[in-house]
């Protein structure tokens, strides 16, 4: 049995208890991510982090409500070894 056999049900997403809002009146969500590269010497925040030969070294989460603006959620990952 392969992966293409199995049925998807959109709905078992929700959970056995349903779906909960965790914050109500979001108006904008933006993620970017923090790439640092041994060959360049200016890393830089990327909207889009497909493609890179490793992955982030932060993470920002930007939220806006129809209420606030939230600060920034920065998460370092953990540094790779190779």
């Amino acid at each position: 049995m392969g992966l293409g056999d199995i049925s998807l049900d959109w709905d078992a997403a929700a959970g056995a208890f349903g779906r909960t809002l965790l914050l109500d009146g979001v108006k904008d969500i933006e993620i970017n991510y923090y790439f640092v590269f041994a060959w360049d010497n200016d890393p830089a925040w990327y909207k889009e982090g497909l493609e890179q030969p490793a992955p982030p070294a932060l993470i920002r989460t930007h939220l806006t409500t129809v209420d606030q603006t939230w600060p920034d959620l920065i998460v370092a990952l953990p540094v790779q070894c190779t």
